[in-house]
């Protein structure tokens, strides 16, 4: 008997698929300066537990026109798929100045994901119109 109930067990789960621990991913944002940059973090899946990120924020230019993130921690609660982190960039008065961009970044420290760092590019692109040689801005430069 003990037999035949093994043989059992083991056609029923022949043909079923092995769950995959899902893939986690932070989009790129653009944002004009002086306003909020949202960042979504998704997972491919939903998770049975809690996915839990210590995220931060590096500056990819010379100039640093948002409010850094540093190691704080977003939780993607189980059976939900995305969370969300703020980051306030900042209006400046500088004139024309070109786009800047930091990147957003992501370990996870508790979660049943297939990766374990993430990463974002927020793009913060400029509004001041003109330069301080009346050039207009995002136009094409002149050599």
């Amino acid at each position: 008997m003990k037999t035949k109930l093994l043989l059992l067990i083991a056609f029923l789960g022949f043909g079923m698929a092995i769950a995959q621990n899902p893939t986690i991913s932070i989009n790129n944002v653009q944002v004009v300066e002086g306003n909020t940059a949202v960042f979504t973090i998704s997972l491919s899946a939903v998770s049975p537990i809690p996915t839990i990120i210590s995220c931060s924020t590096i500056s990819q230019t010379n100039f640093q026109d948002f409010i850094p993130v540093v190691a704080t921690t977003v939780t993607i609660p189980a059976g939900q798929l995305t969370a969300t982190v703020v980051v306030q960039t900042i209006e400046d008065v500088l004139g024309c100045e070109f786009n800047e961009n930091f990147i957003l970044t992501g370990a996870i420290t508790l979660g049943n994901t297939s990766n374990i760092d993430i990463s974002g590019t927020g793009t913060i692109v400029d509004n001041d119109g003109t330069n301080f040689y009346n050039y207009k801005c995002n136009s094409p430069r002149r050599e």
